[in-house]
């Protein structure tokens, strides 16, 4: 029976959790974008949303997003398979593509991290020209960015009001 162990992957198993592995890490992001946007519109209301008004938001927020992903993915990979680009422009203009992708889906009150994600399956499932160069520049953004956050995250942590938060140990239990 094959685990998900480095035993595993040793002995062969490893592929049949290799495609459930690479997509199921970003397959949950729209719902978390869907569900902190919609928490924060109660709030900022003041007052809750229907649970038909939530499934109705809910509907067209990932329903858009997954109709302009794959319409813009088609076209992205239609594009990149009929115009001729050099090695480097091809990675800066399936970067800008995805943030129009994004920006429209966006505006029409839809997931516009639903679109890009399901933009990037429809290219990268069409073998567009230059898909290596592609795939090994946004790997490396992806990386930068990922840095980027932790030291982020990392300056928003105060040493000194970190010791405020330990549980302080009793007199008696020093000695």
């Amino acid at each position: 029976r094959c685990s998900r162990s480095c035993a595993g992957a040793a002995s062969g198993c490893a592929s049949a959790w290799g495609p459930r592995s690479r997509s199921s890490p970003g397959a949950n992001d729209p719902m978390a974008v869907f569900l902190t946007l919609s928490l924060i519109d109660i709030i900022a209301l003041g007052e809750p949303l229907s649970a038909w008004g939530l499934i109705g938001d809910f509907l067209w927020d990932l329903g858009l997003g997954a109709v302009g992903g794959m319409i813009g993915g088609a076209a992205l990979a239609a594009l990149l398979k009929r115009v001729r680009l050099s090695p480097g422009l091809a990675p800066l203009f399936v970067s800008a593509a995805g943030v129009c992708i994004f920006a429209l889906v966006n505006a029409g009150g839809g997931s516009g991290l639903l679109a890009v994600y399901l933009t990037g399956i429809v290219v990268g499932n069409s073998r567009p020209p230059g898909l290596a160069r592609i795939l090994s520049v946004h790997d490396g953004l992806a990386w930068l960015m990922q840095i980027g956050m932790f030291l982020i995250l990392g300056l928003l942590v105060e040493p000194m009001n970190s010791s405020r938060s330990r549980p302080r140990r009793s007199a008696s239990r020093r000695c």
